[in-house]
Formats: structure tokens, C-alpha cells, sequence
């Protein structure tokens, strides 16, 4: 469990530290573990965004606009 925390809070970091308001890109249209967690923090309200899936059902790409509130709250917990 302690590198998916790692990974959540590299992702979450990745999306606050940007210098500008574009979106981020994650993926490069085939399936892995670091598409899989920012889909999975979109559907459960943590990030901004939208993300696709391959023929196989499995997220590809995903596009994140920004950090909910959630996001921000989840952010706080894991620094604790």
C-alpha cells in the first residue's frame, strides 16, 4: 500500500506544481499502473479530468484539468 500512496502523491504533485493552467497527459495510449491510479482518482473525485480506455476496457490516457477539493482534502490526510 505505501507505493500507491507514493504513487498518488507524485501524481497529485505532478497536477498542483504546474507552472500554468493546461491540462496534464498521462499515458501514451496503452494501458499501465499510473493511468490506471489517475483514472481511478477521476472517478472518484479526487482530479479534474476525463481519461479513455482501450479495446480491452483498460485506461489508456488519461487528461487532468485540475485538483478538486476532495483532492485537496486527500492531499492534507496523506501528509499526516
Amino acid at each position: 500500500m505505501k507505493i500507491v500512496r507514493k504513487q498518488v502523491v507524485a501524481i497529485l504533485k505532478k497536477v498542483a506544481d504546474r507552472n500554468d493552467q493546461s491540462p496534464v497527459e498521462f499515458g501514451n495510449g496503452s494501458a499501465s499502473d499510473e493511468v490506471r491510479l489517475v483514472a481511478e482518482l477521476i472517478d472518484d473525485g479526487y482530479l479534474d479530468g476525463s481519461h479513455m480506455e482501450d479495446e480491452m476496457g483498460r485506461p489508456c490516457h488519461a487528461t487532468v484539468t485540475g485538483i478538486s477539493i476532495a483532492g485537496h482534502d486527500h492531499i492534507d490526510q496523506l501528509r499526516n
